[in-house]
């Protein structure tokens, strides 16, 4: 009796035990991942879980939430940072996540922030990255120039023809690369060329120390120069000659300048050798291109700058035209840059005669004739991010032209802010149009990092012909068509 009422004794202890650990014990909670991320990841967008309850912290770390390469099974680096109410887990990225790539998510031993649940077992979620921005790679980088800005150049044949660097330098392209056939320490700096011919040609340059722009020619490819032409006070900022024939001596010139404060037009007089100011307009900031149709030197478009200043007092870019030839110009109604705007870059007017206008803010208009003037449309607003509305040089287009034999083909460059720490970074931009405007296709270069999407800031476009571009940007690119 004594050994059977111990046993029933200690049974009975023993469930009164476990009944009160049952009794004091918190429920089990229902601890989920409420869904896997869907749809395409932007590659340079974070990566976010949300769950049925808080997490706690220090469980959230790289072992427990691991994004990794579904190919390559590399662990991607980033940050892990967990929400006010903790339910959710946020992964950014260190770098740009790779375009058209399958990632793979995995999360595994987390715990509620009560301490009381673990997560049920291991979870893995597969996303795919958005498509390059780019399928066409349609450029080609030729040699650098030189470690500078190429402002401008000219062609005289398909892929041969001379460029001009902002720190003074004209350049010759050869069989074996860049020649470098003029240079000058009174000069400060280098800002278009213009040939019309391998031995004859015109630069524009700048002479800091006694501030005025200087034209130079040369009538023996760059052997020598002879300074032709000096604007006091102003700078010289475009030049635009044409043979009016192959047998012409006497060429077509219109040159574009100015200052901060106004825009200055100047016709060249080939009888007599000199150049004429034909028109100073104090609206508007410098002269930055201008343009005329192939095989039309009659009616020609211009644009100019804009200058911002400090106390955000404006001094827009407008649009201006010329009827006869370069020897009187008028502006354009309607042509004003909108504030966010602040500059006229570049020009271009095809020979149907409706013309397109490029500047800061992501602006490019389309201008259709109409009564005299021109109707504008904004184009590609949203083909690419602007990465600050404030600043009118986050996205910034420098330069749009048409092949002279092909008006159906044409190109648009500029550059998008990536970088604004520090010193500013700059990715360049290319849109290409096989139908005169009506739609634009953004294309890379071969070779160029990020499905040909990364290469520097491109200022100008050189086109010789629908079989012969030249793309002129910073670091001394040069970027060439040749389809």
């Amino acid at each position: 009796m004594h050994r059977i009422l111990s046993t029933s004794l200690v049974a009975l202890a023993a469930t009164v035990l476990l009944s009160a650990c049952e009794s004091s014990s918190q429920p089990q909670l229902d601890f989920q991942l409420t869904a896997c991320p869907t749809g395409q990841q932007a590659v340079n967008g974070n990566i976010v879980l949300t769950f049925t309850e808080p997490v706690l912290l220090t469980t959230v770390n790289d072992g427990n939430i691991a994004v990794t390469n579904a190919g390559t099974g590399f662990q991607l680096p980033g940050t892990l940072s967990l929400s006010a109410d903790g339910k959710t887990i946020t992964f950014r990225p260190s770098d740009q996540l790779p375009f058209e790539t399958k990632l793979r998510i995995r999360v595994q031993n987390l715990l509620t922030a009560d301490r009381t649940t673990p997560f049920p077992a291991v979870k893995l979620c597969e996303i795919t990255t958005v498509p390059p921005p780019i399928t066409q790679l349609l450029f080609t980088q030729l040699p650098g120039v030189s470690g500078f800005t190429v402002r401008g150049g000219s062609m005289f044949v398909a892929d041969s023809g001379y460029v001009i660097v902002a720190t003074v330098p004209v350049f010759r392209r050869t069989i074996l690369g860049w020649e470098d056939v003029f240079t000058s320490p009174f000069l400060s700096s280098g800002n278009d060329v213009s040939f019309l011919s391998r031995n004859h040609g015109f630069t524009a340059h700048q002479q800091a120390r006694l501030v005025r722009g200087a034209i130079l020619e040369t009538f023996n490819a760059g052997q020598t120069f002879d300074t032709v032409f000096f604007l006091q006070n102003q700078s010289i900022n475009r030049l635009f000659f044409r043979r009016r024939g192959n047998t012409d001596t006497l060429p077509f010139g219109v040159v574009g300048g100015g200052s901060t404060g106004n825009a200055r037009f100047l016709k060249y007089r080939p009888q007599t050798h000199t150049f004429e100011s034909v028109g100073n307009f104090a609206t508007t900031s410098n002269v930055t291109d201008i343009d005329f149709p192939p095989n039309d030197t009659t009616k020609g478009i211009a644009v100019s700058g804009g200058t911002l200043f400090s106390d955000n007092t404006l001094i827009p870019g407008r649009v201006w035209q010329t009827t006869n030839a370069g020897v009187t110009w008028t502006e354009v109604a309607g042509g004003v840059t909108p504030n966010n705007a602040v500059n006229w870059a570049g020009v271009a007017i095809r020979a149907a005669g409706d013309i397109f206008v490029t500047g800061g803010g992501g602006y490019i208009l389309h201008g259709t004739p109409s009564g005299g003037g021109y109707t504008f449309t904004r184009i590609l607003q949203n083909a690419v991010p602007n990465p600050d509305s404030t600043n009118f040089q986050a996205l910034q287009y420098n330069d749009v032209q048409f092949a002279p034999d092909d008006q159906q083909l044409g190109w648009i460059v500029g550059a998008q802010l990536i970088a604004g720490l520090g010193v500013p970074r700059f990715q360049g931009l290319i849109f290409q149009t096989k139908d005169g405007g009506n739609t634009w296709v953004r294309t890379g270069v071969i070779g160029a990092d990020s499905f040909g999407a990364e290469f520097p800031r491109l200022i100008r476009i050189v086109a010789f012909s629908s079989k012969s571009v030249w793309l002129l940007g910073d670091g001394g690119t040069v970027l060439s068509y040749q389809p």
